[in-house]
């Protein structure tokens, strides 16, 4: 095994992208059996919205957050964690590597 490979064999810098929030959200909503157009008269939401997240084409606001949150009894917070973790994997997977050369720790 060399400095650049996991114990799996895999690059040691090798980052699995987590998924876009609006797949957690599709899927709790089907597994309640809610369609996009319920879901969205039920938040108050924009069908056009909830249906963006859902697809990964819009991330998920604060607003957004709080209005999932109340209407599937999750906290706003977690919504918000799912959309952050997915952000820093992205920036880590796009610019990671060009980040750490510039940047020094002090």
């Amino acid at each position: 095994m060399t400095r650049t490979e996991s114990d799996l064999g895999m690059p040691v810098d090798f980052i699995l992208p987590t998924p876009h929030p609006g797949l957690t959200i599709g899927a709790e909503l089907a597994a309640r059996k809610l369609s996009v157009s319920r879901a969205s008269l039920m938040m108050r939401m924009p069908q056009s919205r909830l249906h963006r997240i859902i697809k990964g084409e819009r991330s998920v606001t604060g607003d957004s957050a709080l209005r999932l949150g109340l209407l599937l009894g999750i906290s706003p917070q977690f919504f918000m964690n799912l959309q952050s973790q997915h952000d820093l994997a992205l920036a880590e997977i796009e610019h990671g590597a060009e980040i750490r050369a510039e940047v020094h720790a002090a």
